[in-house]
This record gives C-alpha cells, structure tokens and sequence, in this order.
C-alpha cells in the first residue's frame, strides 16, 4: 500500500496538472442488445514520477475538502477534448465518453463558461461528452444547480444521473430534472436475490416509462449481467468487462477480447430502441405512449417477447425472452439456433414472409402488424413493432401467442362459423400445395365435375384448363396458375396475392367472367401454400372488362 499524505498530494497537485501526470483511463460501457462497446467512461489516474501510479483514494478526498476537485474535472475534460481532436484528425470516429463532475464544480460561478471555452478550444461536439453527476450536487446546489442544468442541456450535453441508489436519492430529483440515462449502483445486486431482483425490475421500469435510458455499474459476474439483459436494461459496465485502463490498453483491449465499437451513425438507432419496456404487461403500447403506464412482474415480463433486426437480407435474433422460448416450443422450436435457422432459410417461404412482414412494420404507420400463422394444426399469431430504424437496418420487437388448449377450439370455432358466411361470396375456394402437388377444397358451390378433386394439382389445372376455360383465355389462365412463378409474382406486385378475370363454363353452357384469386397463405413450417378462390364479378365490372380487353387485348399479359 502506498503511504501518501495529504501534504504530499497538495504540494505537488499543480505539478501533476502542469506535467501531465493526470491522465484519462477509460473503462468501456456495452450496449445490451449487441454486445458492443458504445461508450467510455472517463476515470481520472495520477501518474506521479516518484510515487508510480497512485490509487484514486488517495487524492479524490483530498482535493474535495480542500476545493481543488475542480482543476482536476476541468483538466480531465481537457484530456477528453484533446484526444478527441487526435483522434478525428487521424480520421477515426472516437466514442463518446463520459466523465464525472463534482458536487463541489457546481460551486464555481462560472463553471459552465469554463467547460464551454475548452470544447470551443478544440472543436469538439458537446454531443462527445455526457456528464455525469450524483444527485447530493441537486439536493445540496437546489437554486443554483438547476439553471447550469438547463444550460448544459440546451448545450447538447447529455446528462447521466450517476449512482442512483448508492445514497439518499431523492425520487423528486428525476421528477425535476430531465436526465438522458440513469446509472444504476449494482450494490443493488451484491446478491441477486428476490428482493434485488424486484428492486432493480422496478427502477428500470420507473425510467422506461419516464423515457430514460438505464445503465448498470458494477457488473462483475456472468449471472448479473444475463439478468440485467433480461431485464433490458440497455448499458452495462464494470470489472466483468474490464478495468479502467489506460489509453494504449484500451485500444488493445478491443483486439484481445475481439469487441467492436459501435457505429457511431447507428448509436440514435440504438437509442431509440432501447426505451421499449421489457418488463411492461403491454410493451408495444408504452413503446408508442410512455404515458400509458401498465403494470410489471420484475423476475421477467409475462409478455412472449424478441427482438430482430434486418440487415441486407439476414436476420438477426437480438434478444429471446424465457417467455418467447416457451411459447415458441408449442411449435416445437426449442431454442434460439432452431428460430434463427428457420427464419434465415432462404429456401423456406416462411423466410420472405418474415421479411415482408417486417418492412410492412416499417411502412405501416402505427409501426405495428399482425398476421396470423400455421403451423400443423396449430394456430398463432405474429405481432411486430418497430422499434428503429436507419437506411440499411430495421429492427423491431415480435410478441407470439399461439392459440392452445380450448382457446385454440374457441378460435377455430369461431373461424368455421363467420367463414362458412364469407364463402357465400365464392363458388370456389380451395387449398393449394405445390410442393406436394395437392388440393384440398374448402367450399364449391359450381356445376364443376368433382374430377378434379381426385388428381394431382397440376393435372388438375391442365384438365380445368381444357374442360372450363373459355378459348381466348386458356392460354393466359394456363401462365396465370404457373405454380413455379406465382410466389415471384406475388412478391414483384408486393401484395399478398395475384388475381385476374377469366370466363368460365357455367352449367349451361354459356360462359361468363370470374374473377380467380391465388393468396399467399403464411405457414412456418416453410410449406408453400395458396387459397384459390373463385368469385363471381358484378355486371358493371363485366361491361368495364369487356370494353377494355376490345381496346387491348393484351391487357392482362404480364
């Protein structure tokens, strides 16, 4: 242990200032959600030439009682801005960093005007730096901390509430202040038990729905960290990643531990993201009205919940809640590799309707679709929000509920009833199945032969071809139901299907126009399957055709 006294520190402080002897080290911040470094903070070391490297306890207490705390936070926001500068004129991008500000700073009048001069000094962003303070700086500073606040706010600083629950915090401070990020002491979790685990749910509840982003300090074990993940809350740091670490380890840390920095132009994307509640009985509501509170089971919300993001034609699974898991094993999906294989399989439709289905979310102006799904016999429903997005990514939040037990009877019951009215609009519907070239008719109300229903699927749209199509349209019906192009034809219309008139034998002989309809039926299994259906057109449709297809008959050709 070093033996250094007070007077040693005061009688060379302004010599370290002046030498460069206190130095900046950093100890990295990981976003959740990638597992990437998205921040740093700032820990201010004292290099002194005789005594080496000298423990922060050391001289933080000294300079707070004798009132030079804040040369040290200025000359630490000074190393700050100047490696900044490096750093972009050798043409990196660095990340942002944060760095800590004394309650004691907040005693000099002009201490807003002092950081200011520094980041003008060096031409740096004040979007590079957020502060953090502890909130004894709000409680003890009422009157003159709250318009430096404002200021620095208006500046473009963000502000991090540091160590929330290491001391007397008052909730009045996050009720007065508007803070970016709220720092979590992981003395919460010194054992993660029940009752910390329901504290620390709590607190990142209270911020989602207040629209504040959570950090965790402290991490130090695998267990907190998948907890905290689960939890969602967003930043975590502590020794479980690494130590505060000089300039050089720092950079040789991202080579050692193979981490990436995160993409300083996707960090809003990130951002945005984040505040989705993980623990809300109705995340997707409070991700789109923070005032619409809900209540919350803090072990892990109740809501089957993931997180997916697109990027150049490939999926990725950000996050499964336990929840997810057990609900995507009625469908016999076990565990994560089993989701992502099936999503990511390019042969299986199931793959383009996940697609389609997310850059609808992104299109849709609720941010919110919901389809339902088959798998088997088993009936759910897919329901996506969208979360964020840049102009190559999207990522959005899916909650899954798959219909079981009598809720599935009910559902089903309720199908067959309200659909057994809805077919009263066709003469035909039917189930198509190219990959085992089979049907299954669902409902005919026609004078067609039942022939039909006893062969394979494409003899039996040659055989339909030849006996029930007019002449002029047999031709053009033939390419219509052309099962190895249909889902291409879909996909190019970007709807859920295709249809086309055609004139169809009725019982008497004569022939009249129908409109066929060939609709994509989503299934996860990777299956194609179609709904054919047969509908009969209004006379003023009738006539408008007609007049048409005289002008040009080549009006329905691809």
């Amino acid at each position: 242990m070093q033996n250094i006294d007070e007077k040693y520190i005061l009688d060379n402080f302004d010599a370290a200032i002046k030498g460069g002897h206190i130095k900046p080290f950093f100890q990295p911040i990981i976003r959740s959600l990638t597992g990437e470094v998205c921040a740093a903070e700032t820990l201010a070391r004292w290099d002194d030439p005789i005594e080496g490297l000298l423990a922060p306890y050391l001289f933080i207490d000294v300079l707070e009682r004798r009132r030079l705390i804040h040369k040290l936070d200025l000359k630490m926001i000074e190393n700050i801005c100047y490696g900044y500068t490096t750093l972009m004129s050798k043409g990196y991008t660095p990340l942002p960093f944060s760095v800590n500000l004394s309650r004691l700073d907040f005693e000099q009048k002009d201490i807003f005007e002092q950081i200011m001069a520094i980041f003008e000094k060096y031409n740096v962003p004040t979007s590079a730096v957020h502060l953090e303070i502890t909130e004894s700086v709000m409680l003890d500073n009422v009157e003159n901390f709250r318009p430096i606040f404002n200021r620095f706010k208006e500046a473009g600083f963000e502000m991090w509430l540091d160590d929330f629950g290491s001391g007397y915090t008052s909730l009045n401070v996050l009720k007065d202040y508007e803070f970016d990020v709220l720092k979590i002491d992981m003395k919460f979790l010194s054992s993660i038990d029940s009752r910390s685990r329901l504290l620390i749910g709590s607190v990142i509840n209270m911020s989602k729905k207040m629209g504040i982003h959570t950090l965790a300090e402290g991490v130090e074990t695998k267990e907190q960290e998948e907890f905290l993940r689960s939890m969602g809350c967003e930043l975590l740091q502590g020794y479980y990643y690494a130590k505060p670490m000089s300039p050089d380890d720092f950079e040789n840390f991202f080579i050692e531990k193979k981490l990436k920095k995160e993409n300083p132009r996707e960090r809003e994307y990130y951002k945005a993201a984040g505040l989705l509640n993980f623990l809300s009985t109705s995340p997707f509501d409070e991700f789109t009205n923070i005032d619409e509170y809900g209540g919350a089971g803090y072990e892990e919300s109740q809501v089957p919940l993931q997180i997916w993001e697109l990027c150049d034609g490939k999926l990725n699974l950000l996050y499964m809640g336990k929840s997810y898991s057990m609900e995507s094993a009625k469908l016999g999906l076990y565990d994560e590799d089993e989701v992502i294989a099936l999503v990511n399989d390019r042969t299986k439709p199931f793959y383009y309707d996940t697609i389609r289905q997310i850059e609808l979310t992104a299109q849709s102006l609720t941010g919110i679709v919901r389809k339902d799904y088959m798998m088997g016999d088993i009936c759910y429903s897919f329901t996506t929000k969208l979360l964020a997005r840049t102009a190559h990514k999207i990522m959005v939040a899916v909650n899954l509920l798959v219909y079981g037990g009598e809720e599935i009877e009910n559902r089903f019951e309720d199908i067959s009833k309200y659909s057994r009215a809805l077919f009263y609009n066709y003469e035909n519907v039917s189930m198509v199945y190219p990959d085992s070239d089979s049907t299954k008719h669902i409902y005919l109300n026609t004078g067609f032969s039942k022939t039909y229903r006893t062969i394979s699927l494409r003899r039996s749209i040659k055989v339909f071809t030849e006996a029930e199509l007019h002449d002029d349209d047999k031709e053009r019906y033939l390419d219509f139901m052309d099962l190895d192009t249909i889902y291409d034809r879909i996909i190019e219309d970007n709807c859920t299907f295709v249809q086309q008139p055609f004139r169809m034998r009725t019982p008497d002989g004569t022939y009249r126009w129908r409109l066929v309809r060939m609709t994509k039926i989503p299934t996860a299994d990777g299956t194609n399957c179609y709904m054919y259906s047969i509908q009969r057109m209004p006379p003023v449709d009738v006539r408008v055709i007609e007049e048409e297809i005289t002008k040009n008959p080549d009006m329905f050709k691809r």
